[in-house]
């Protein structure tokens, strides 16, 4: 491939000068060294999800292996009570784990399905990590479609460029780590977005079907960028129009319906239940999560973006850059414009919510990478002169985002976390089987819980491996857990009523009622009144919660990562003195 050459066709740059694209070996050593720095520390955290994001993964692992358990979807989505839309990305969890027990199976490891639900229930690390490389493998994936999107747009060297400069967007890189379904999303929207572009070049109908086929796909993981369909539309009118109003485009949208609900197949099995739990999902993410504001509705987007210095300023140029060429008469107005149909409504409806995570917006970034660098190299075309300041510019822009990532990966390898150091503590000077309340335990620490024989999901199992998850929890030393918030809130009274102990409490969970407030009208504000005042008066020790005393606390600092964590004793009488320990 001749890198300096170029050609323009229907207004579209083309890095591969009119031959037959092949795949530069930068391009594959580039994949390789990303593959390799997001697997570091990759089982950071696990065998419990102290780590992750929400603790999301959870529900995507277990969605996976309670539909195996109960061989049907409805009845695997109704065992999880907290977990809204389950995507298609614990079909292929489902898929990894079946090859996962052949696996271990021909290994000798498993002699039949108790064990794996044995290793399941007492250390999930491979279930996590097989989910983990999902998402990695398609994050590097990603890559070569950055780059054979690019090659629409600009030549050869900026192509690598925009690829390596997206591989260094730290946001990428801590969400491509994580058994969740972005990565999976990013690709689909990428491959649908460049058939889009391969339907505009060339009037490929063969092409805009694949488009219409991943843009299925990809709503099919997250519904939030549904407007990948957008231009589709724009491109099946033209399509029509060129072959004598043909109804044929139109039609193939026809596939959508069907690919979502195959992937998605709960609004199939109780459509009422469907739909009351994406509007109670779209009730939390626009109400009780709003109590974090980031700042002022589609300016904090923007904002969040500058924090990463070059690289985040280089996407919001594109961004702008994007916008204006989408506007602007001209031979790159479709390209661009394609682009734009998607990004402009996903940010519009992201920008809208001054909550909602930018992870949410995480297959726009890639486009405004490419939109930045176009613009980088057009000043190299038209000044040549200008060329290496670009590339140094460049090579700066990066240096911070690299930072953050090289002590993400140092914090990953180096330092332990509260919740652990919590565990090790309790483990140490609480009695087995004391009944102990805890507020979220997805945010403290991962103790095993004795509670768990109570539930019917245990007591579906065998006889004989029910014994041996017993045996194996006394060895653990493990206690009897319940809820500081549900159904009512945790007072003292109660607490002795119940039996409780001890109280343990992480800011994972409270700093959003310590910290945010909600409106009058707001339809959370009840529960949210009652989870704050109960937090108010915990921490003042003032009534309800007086008797609460606080022995142990456990905070972030040099040593150790995560929430702060506060174990309190429920006194009888006269406190002793409080001791209280700072863990740094």
């Amino acid at each position: 491939m001749q890198t300096g050459e170029r050609s323009t066709e229907n207004g579209f740059d083309r890095a591969t000068g009119g031959k037959k694209f092949t795949v530069p070996p930068m391009l594959w050593a580039i994949m390789a060294a990303v593959g390799t720095v997001r697997i570091l520390g990759l089982s950071r955290g696990l065998p419990d999800i102290i780590a992750s994001p929400g603790g999301d993964e959870k529900y995507f692992v277990e969605t996976a292996l309670l539909v195996a358990a109960h061989r049907s979807y409805s009845q695997a989505f109704h065992s999880l009570p907290n977990f809204f839309m389950p995507s298609p990305y614990s079909f292929l969890l489902l898929i990894a784990y079946g090859f996962y027990f052949v696996a271990g199976l021909v290994a000798g490891k498993f002699h039949g399905v108790d064990d794996l639900i044995f290793q399941f229930l007492t250390d999930r690390t491979m279930f996590y990590l097989l989910g983990r490389w999902i998402s990695v493998l398609a994050s590097v994936a990603a890559l070569y479609l950055i780059y054979r999107i690019a090659c629409f747009f600009m030549s050869y060297r900026f192509c690598l460029l925009a690829v390596f400069l997206y591989a260094c967007f730290p946001l990428e890189y801590f969400r491509s780590r994580w058994a969740l379904p972005e990565s999976v999303t990013e690709l689909a929207c990428l491959i649908a977005l460049f058939y889009w572009l391969k339907t505009a070049r060339e009037d490929s109908l063969q092409a805009f079907r694949w488009g219409v086929f991943w843009s299925a796909v990809a709503v099919s993981f997250r519904i939030n960028v549904a407007p990948v369909l957008f231009p589709g539309f724009c491109l099946a009118g033209r399509l029509s129009r060129r072959n004598g109003q043909s109804l044929a485009p139109w039609l193939w949208f026809a596939v959508v319906p069907p690919v979502y609900l195959l992937l998605n197949p709960y609004f199939i099995t109780d459509f009422r239940e469907a739909v009351h739990q994406c509007l109670a999902l779209f009730g939390l993410l626009k109400n009780e999560y709003a109590t974090t504001g980031r700042g002022a509705l589609f300016i904090w987007p923007l904002a969040e973006l500058a924090k990463t210095a070059g690289l985040g300023l280089l996407m919001i140029l594109g961004l702008g850059r994007m916008i204006w060429k989408a506007l602007r008469p001209g031979p790159e107005r479709v390209a661009y414009g394609l682009l734009a149909l998607f990004t402009v409504p996903l940010y519009l409806w992201v920008g809208s919510s001054p909550r909602i995570s930018l992870h949410y917006m995480l297959s726009v970034y890639p486009l405004a990478c490419i939109s930045g660098v176009s613009f980088g190299e057009r000043w190299a075309r038209l000044r040549p002169r200008l060329a290496p300041w670009i590339y140094g510019l460049a090579a700066l822009s990066v240096i911070a985002p690299l930072s953050s990532i090289a002590s993400e990966v140092n914090a990953r390898t180096g330092k332990s976390f509260t919740q652990m150091a919590a565990k090790e503590w309790i483990e140490q000077n609480i009695p087995a089987k004391t009944r102990i309340a805890m507020d979220a335990l997805i945010y403290g620490p991962p103790l095993y819980n004795w509670s768990v024989f109570d539930s019917s999901k245990i007591k579906s199992l065998s006889r004989s491996l029910r014994s041996r998850l017993r045996r194996h929890y006394e060895a653990q030393k493990a206690f009897e857990i319940v809820s500081a918030l549900e159904p009512s809130f945790m007072t003292t009274d109660r607490a002795r009523r119940l039996g409780v102990s001890y109280l343990i409490v992480s800011s994972g969970a409270y700093d959003r009622y310590i910290e945010g407030a909600l409106d009058l009208g707001n339809p959370l504000y009840p529960e949210f009144t009652k989870k704050q005042a109960f937090y108010r008066s915990l921490f003042a020790g003032a009534s309800p919660q007086q008797g609460w005393r606080l022995i142990e606390e456990f905070r972030p600092g040099e040593s150790l990562a995560g929430p702060t964590i506060r174990i309190y004793r429920l006194e009888e009488g006269g406190s002793p003195e409080s001791r209280i320990r700072q863990a740094f």
